[in-house]
């Protein structure tokens, strides 16, 4: 991924929450980040970001989460057990 955020780039997934504060001293800008997130994981807006400009969703799960393998696990479901007999559904 580009890490480097110098310059005007339109990326909002570069803030882990949208409460933070600017600092400005001359040409330098620090952000300072808040909020009551967790600070990990997958976050809304980044991803709508990502979504916005094209990407998939393995694009975006594995830009999240580095370390992961998306299998397919899809199948017919089969209850474990019989219901029928059990309630009366009206």
């Amino acid at each position: 991924t580009d890490n480097d955020y110098s310059g005007h780039k339109e990326n909002d997934s570069i803030l882990l929450s949208g409460f933070f504060a600017i600092e400005r001293n001359g040409d330098d800008y620090t952000f300072y980040g808040g909020g009551n997130g967790h600070g990990v994981g997958m976050s809304q807006n980044g991803a709508n970001g990502y979504a916005g400009r094209g990407y998939d969703y393995e694009q975006i799960l594995t830009t999240y989460y580095q370390a992961i393998d998306l299998v397919d696990i899809s199948y017919e479901y089969q209850p474990l057990v019989e219901y029928e007999g059990y309630f009366k559904l009206s």
